[in-house]
C-alpha cells in the first residue's frame, strides 16, 4: 500500500494529480475519522484548487475547507485549522476564514501548539492575522517568525507563498513580503589562467557578487575565476557548496597548483571553508566529460535550491576579455534555456589554460535501465544489458527522463533506475551499471528513481520534471542517495 508520506511527496514535488489518484485508489478519501488522511485530503485538494479555475477553483477549495476542518475537529491543531481559514478566504467566505482564523488564535493563546516550531508557531500567528485583516499586525508577527528561524529557507518560502496568495485574494499589495524572500542561489564558474595577484579582477569579482546578493554558491574551485569568487562569496557570507569533477587532491594537483602554485593555500582554506563538498561518480581522472558533468551538478544544485525556496537562480561567468562580448559556452545556452540570468564579467588570462593530462575519451550518457521483459519500443543512443536488465543510454538526459515516463506509463509496476554519467561512448563500463542497478532496486509503483547526478541534471536539462529525495541505499560501495522523478505538476 502506497503511504502517506510517499503521496505527500508527490504533493510537495508538484504531482498533484498522481498524488491524487494515488490519494483516491489507496481509499484514502473515504478515511473520515483519519486527522493525517482529512489533513493531507485538504492539501491535495487545496493544491488542485490552484490549478483550476472558475466555478471548479472555488469547489474545490470548499471541499479542502472541509477536509482541513475536520481533521482540526478530530484532532485540535493549528496547522489543519490555520489552513481551513486560509482556503475559506480563497473560496470566497470571508466571515467563515476569520471565524477559523480567530478559532486559531484561540488555540495558539491558548497554548496548545503540540509538535510545532517557535518559528511555525510566530508564523502561524501571523498568518490568522492578516487574514482578520490586521496586516499591521500581521507583518509584525511574520517578522518575529522569520526572527525564530532566519535561515529556515524552506519554511520561510512556504510561508511566503501562502501570504502571497492571501494578499492577492484580499486585493492588498504584497511587496512587503518581499524584505522576507530567500537570498540568491548562485552557480559560480569561469577560466582558469587568471593571476593570483591580479587585484582588478578581484576587486570586481567582489563587485560583482555584493550587487548579486547571494545567499549560496556552487561550484568548483579551479585556479583563477573559481576560487576568486568563492573568496568573494565567503568574505560576503555566503553558504559555499563545492562541486569537483574528482577527488580532492587530485582535483587540487591539477587544476589549482598544476596552472599555479600559489593558489594551493588558497584553495585549502576555501575547502575548509566550503559547507559541503561533492565528489560525484568516484571519478579517478579528470577529463572534459567529468568537468561538464560536474559543472552540471552545480548548476542543477542552483537552480533546484532557488525553485525549492521561491527565490532566484543566477550564473556568475568569468570570461577572458579577449574573447569579446558574444562568446557563448554550451553551459551557458544550457543555463539560459533554463530561464535563469546570467552574469558575464570579463577579466583579463595571464597564461594560457594548461592542458588536461591524458585522458580516456568519455562522454556524458543518461542511463535508463528497466526489467529485461519491459515490452517498450524506445529508440536510445546506445542499448545493452546487465544482470538481466535492459540498459538503455541517452545523450540527453531530458530524453532518458522522458522515455522513463513512457515506460513508466506503459509497464505499470515495472521498477525504472536512471543515472547520469562520464562513460564510454561504446558503452558504460561494469561500475557505473551497477549503481544503476542499485538505485533502479529501490524504485516501487512506476515512479522512476534516479541517482543524484541524473536529478540535478536534469533540473538543467528538462526543468518541467520534478525531484526529491527519496533516501539512501546501503551498498559496499558506500550510501547511495536516490530521488523519484516526476513528470509534471499536472
Amino acid at each position: 500500500m502506497t503511504s502517506l508520506a510517499l503521496i505527500r511527496g508527490l504533493a510537495r514535488a508538484g504531482a498533484t494529480q498522481r498524488a491524487w489518484a494515488l490519494f483516491e485508489a489507496e481509499g484514502y478519501e473515504a478515511r473520515s475519522q483519519d486527522s493525517d488522511a482529512l489533513t493531507l485530503k485538504g492539501r491535495l485538494l487545496k493544491d488542485r484548487a490552484r490549478l483550476a479555475s472558475g466555478p471548479e477553483r472555488v469547489r474545490l477549495f470548499g471541499e479542502s475547507e472541509s477536509a482541513y476542518a475536520q481533521a482540526a475537529a478530530l484532532e485540535p491543531a493549528t496547522y489543519p485549522l490555520i489552513n481551513a481559514a486560509t482556503v475559506a478566504l480563497l473560496a470566497g467566505k470571508g466571515r467563515r476564514a476569520q471565524a477559523l482564523a480567530g478559532e486559531t488564535l484561540a488555540l495558539l493563546d491558548g497554548g496548545n501548539v503540540k509538535g510545532e516550531t517557535p518559528y511555525w508557531i510566530a508564523a502561524t500567528r501571523a498568518e490568522a492575522l492578516l487574514i482578520m485583516g490586521k496586516t499591521a499586525e500581521a507583518r509584525a508577527a511574520l517578522a518575529e517568525a522569520m526572527k525564530e528561524a532566519p535561515e529556515a529557507w524552506e519554511d520561510h518560502a512556504s510561508t511566503l507563498r501562502q501570504f502571497e496568495s492571501l494578499l492577492t485574494e484580499q486585493g492588498e499589495d504584497a511587496s512587503w513580503l518581499d524584505r522576507h524572500r530567500p537570498p540568491v542561489s548562485l552557480h559560480f564558474s569561469g577560466i582558469l589562467g587568471v593571476a593570483p595577484d591580479d587585484a582588478l579582477a578581484a576587486a570586481e569579482v567582489d563587485k560583482a557578487v555584493l550587487a548579486i546578493k547571494p545567499g549560496f554558491g556552487f561550484g568548483a574551485l579551479a585556479a583563477g575565476a573559481d576560487i576568486l569568487i568563492a573568496e568573494a562569496l565567503i568574505r560576503q557570507g555566503a553558504s559555499l557548496h563545492v562541486i569537483l569533477p574528482c577527488p580532492v587532491e587530485l582535483f587540487r594537483a591539477q587544476s589549482v597548483v598544476g596552472v599555479d602554485a600559489a593558489w594551493g593555500s588558497r584553495f585549502d582554506a576555501l575547502i575548509e571553508a566550503a559547507e559541503r563538498i561533492d565528489t560525484p561518480g568516484d571519478y579517478d581522472i579528470l577529463s572534459p566529460a567529468t568537468i561538464g558533468l560536474a559543472d552540471e551538478m552545480a548548476m542543477g544544485l542552483a537552480l533546484r535550491q532557488a525553485r525549492m525556496m521561491d527565490s532566484r537562480a543566477v550564473a556568475l561567468r568569468l570570461r577572458d576579455r579577449a574573447d569579446g562580448e558574444g562568446s557563448v559556452t554550451e553551459a551557458d545556452r544550457l543555463w539560459q534555456r533554463a530561464g535563469d540570468r546570467l552574469v558575464s564579467l570579463p577579466v583579463t588570462r595571464a597564461i594560457a589554460a594548461p592542458s588536461l593530462p591524458d585522458a580516456p575519451d568519455l562522454a556524458n550518457m543518461a542511463l535508463a535501465a528497466v526489467d529485461k521483459a519491459a515490452d517498450v519500443r524506445l529508440k536510445a543512443d546506445w542499448e545493452g544489458e546487465c544482470s538481466g536488465h535492459r540498459v538503455l543510454a541517452f545523450a540527453d538526459p531530458a530524453a532518458a527522463a522522458a522515455a522513463a515516463q513512457t515506460i513508466a506509463g506503459e509497464q505499470s509496476g515495472g521498477r525504472i533506475g536512471l543515472d547520469y554519467v562520464a562513460a564510454d561512448p561504446a558503452g558504460p563500463s561494469q561500475a557505473p551499471l551497477e549503481r544503476l542497478l542499485l538505485v533502479m532496486a529501490a524504485g516501487r509503483c512506476s515512479i522512476p528513481v534516479a541517482t543524484a547526478p541524473f536529478a540535478l541534471a536534469l533540473a538543467l536539462h528538462a526543468p518541467q520534471f520534478h525531484c526529491e529525495p527519496a533516501g539512501e541505499i546501503k551498498a559496499n560501495i558506500g550510501d547511495v542517495p536516490y530521488w523519484n522523478i516526476w513528470a509534471s505538476r499536472a
